[in-house]
């Protein structure tokens, strides 16, 4: 969780040195079931990022068990921040790839 944060606060930082864009960056905070309290770190990244009032944060929270009906439009986003690990029958880049496509 320490790192994942430490990544969310650069990103922030980062951000907030840059001019201001006409439109907020809009972030997918995709998390759901894992091996750690997800349900108690989400809301604090998303604090985080909430409160930086450069971005627009949705959560999309998918279980294992919907992840093959999982087909977000990945253009209503700029951003995806991924806070879960994926226990999957593919390995994970497969996985993505597949997301994409």
């Amino acid at each position: 969780m320490i790192v994942t944060l430490a990544a969310v606060a650069a990103a922030v930082a980062s951000a907030s040195l840059s001019p201001r864009a006409a439109a907020p960056i809009r972030v997918m905070l995709l998390d759901g079931a894992n091996n750690h309290d997800w349900k108690s770190t989400s809301p604090v990244i998303r604090k985080i990022l909430d409160e930086a009032t450069i971005f627009t944060t949705t959560t999309v929270t998918v279980d294992n068990a919907d992840l093959n009906a999982f087909k977000p439009d990945w253009s209503r986003y700029d951003v995806v921040v991924l806070k879960s690990e994926r226990r999957a029958p593919m390995n994970g880049h497969e996985r993505v790839a597949a997301w994409l496509s």
